[in-house]
């Protein structure tokens, strides 16, 4: 019964009267985690790959032998508490950016310093969420999400009542702008803190970044610094120039980039395994980029003197031998638009108007106070009717979105560049108010 649990266990999505949907997934049998109270010397586990998985039967068996009948019994109970507070937790955070109303957390927040201090940055940060979604239509008309527990830690935090839970946070949102599309998330960790008050959890913390938290923390810019921001939202307008002579070899196939952006935007981690995952070295989304636009038939291009991390060119064959244009949003700008002819194989383009994008050209985006640029996704579609321009969809990593709208992740200054030879070579213009 256990090792059947243990292998099928799956949960199901809770929505706050939205859309329910059955997500599968390997998870530990309830009785398994807080049977791990018993056994203080066990460290904190994580669950992955069959060899974790013998193990687990093993310690299960251990378990269920020292654990009498009546403690597993109240310690599933105390996780079914557990999921349900976290259930709700995530219930009113869809529900807020439904109805785009404050955030009300007074019934599950622990009385602790540290409580305080999260939610009192989680109402800022929410105050712009709900600005930004308000100025471009971005409120959830439907939603759904998915929580896929990584591991849940009872052990290093016992003598405070407390526990640490890490999962990631899925979504299949329909956005007012581009409704009835379906905007796809994946892969959003978080990792929460709850107490155990009486016969009730209560909520610690969430740690986790979003593109919030991300423009916060890269533009070191305040909670009102940015909503200033958001009223100054510039885009680079292209200026016409002396085209490049490009005798150029490769044609590119933006319907084989376009279905390598789909089917790996929302992979797992860590996604393709022919390429390292960035998300933790400041963020895949360039890699990520560079990996499609390779798929729609452009060649690496390097110099045999001049390999090595940081290097010259744009490829990539390790994460130490990759080049600056590989994995850096201005790196790829720089070899697109200021060195067109760096190879007859490399790709190369032009930065354009948004109503002149095609599927399989990028969008880049500024999010601080300083030079440098910071994220690159890729353009999927474009939608007709919306705008007097099409609108673009556009799928990406960190964060891993798919079909998803291109100004859900604009904080900041937005640039808009075509891949390939449709059109002539501009150089960038000054950016101008949107």
């Amino acid at each position: 019964m256990i090792i059947t649990q243990l292998l099928q266990k799956s949960h199901t999505v809770i929505n706050s009267s939205l859309l329910f949907t059955p997500i599968s997934y390997f998870q530990i049998p309830d009785s398994f985690h807080h049977s791990l109270l018993s056994f203080p010397s066990l460290p904190t586990l994580v669950y992955n790959g069959p060899m974790h998985k013998k193990i687990i039967l093993i310690l299960i068996c251990l378990c269920l032998i020292a654990s009498p009948a009546s403690t597993v019994g109240a310690q599933s109970t105390d996780s079914e508490t557990l999921r349900a507070a976290i259930q709700h937790y995530f219930e009113l955070r869809y529900q807020s950016m439904s109805d785009l109303t404050p955030l009300e957390l007074s019934d599950l927040l622990a009385d602790t310093s540290a409580a305080a201090e999260f939610w009192k940055g989680e109402q800022e940060k929410l105050v712009i969420q709900h600005a930004h979604a308000r100025q471009f239509g971005l409120r959830y008309i439907r939603a759904e999400f998915q929580l896929d527990y990584q591991w849940i830690d009872l052990i290093s935090r016992a003598s405070r009542k407390q526990v640490v839970v890490e999962l990631f946070e899925g979504h299949d949102v329909v956005f007012e702008i581009t409704q009835p599309e379906v905007s796809r998330m994946r892969n959003q960790k978080h990792v929460l803190v709850w107490q155990k008050v009486g016969n009730q959890w209560k909520l610690v913390s969430d740690t986790y970044e979003d593109v919030i938290w991300s423009v916060l923390r890269i533009g070191k810019l305040s909670p009102d610094a940015l909503l200033d921001k958001l009223d100054n939202l510039r885009v680079t307008l292209p200026k016409v120039g002396a085209t490049a002579a490009i005798q150029h070899k490769i044609i590119y196939q933006r319907n084989a980039a376009v279905e390598y952006a789909r089917n790996w935007a929302t992979a797992a981690p860590p996604y393709n395994p022919i390429y390292t995952d960035f998300t933790t070295m400041g963020g895949d989304c360039t890699n990520f980029v560079s990996q499609a636009i390779l798929a729609g038939g452009y060649d690496m291009v390097s110099q045999p003197n001049k390999r090595g991390l940081g290097a010259p060119g744009w490829y990539y064959t390790s994460i130490m031998d990759r080049s600056i244009a590989w994995t850096w949003v201005d790196g790829l700008y720089k070899l697109l638009i200021d060195y067109p002819v760096e190879s007859p194989q490399a790709p190369y383009g032009s930065v354009i108007r948004r109503g002149d994008l095609l599927p399989g050209d990028i969008i880049q985006y500024d999010w601080g106070t300083d030079p440098i640029w910071n994220h690159t996704v890729m353009v999927t579609n474009m939608l007709h009717g919306i705008e007097s321009d099409p609108y673009p969809l556009v799928a990406g990593h960190s964060p891993d979105v798919d079909n998803y709208p291109y100004q859900a992740v604009q904080y900041g200054d937005v640039r808009f560049i075509h891949i390939g030879s449709m059109y002539p070579v501009f150089t960038a213009g000054t950016s101008q108010p949107k």
